[in-house]
């Protein structure tokens, strides 16, 4: 079972992670995605790490996220 308080920071995280992406004018669609899921997975990784009891369906997110947000990139 994971830990709810884990799960709800990390779901928190990602949605001020998203909103802030969106509203950043600068970067273009690819790279608003590449922001929000790397952040994202940041906080999967840090929620994974440091909470106790937390399953390793985060850290595979945390990976999963991470990975995406690499292969997607900047574009420069």
């Amino acid at each position: 079972m994971s830990s709810i308080p884990a799960l709800i920071v990390w779901a928190g995280l990602t949605m001020v992670a998203t909103i802030g992406a969106v509203t950043i004018t600068a970067l273009n669609i690819k790279e608003k995605i590449s922001a929000a899921t790397l952040a994202s997975g940041v906080a999967a990784a840090t929620m994974c790490g440091f909470t106790v009891s937390i399953t390793a369906g985060l850290g595979v997110s945390a990976v999963a996220l991470i990975l995406v947000s690499l292969l997607m990139g900047y574009e420069g």
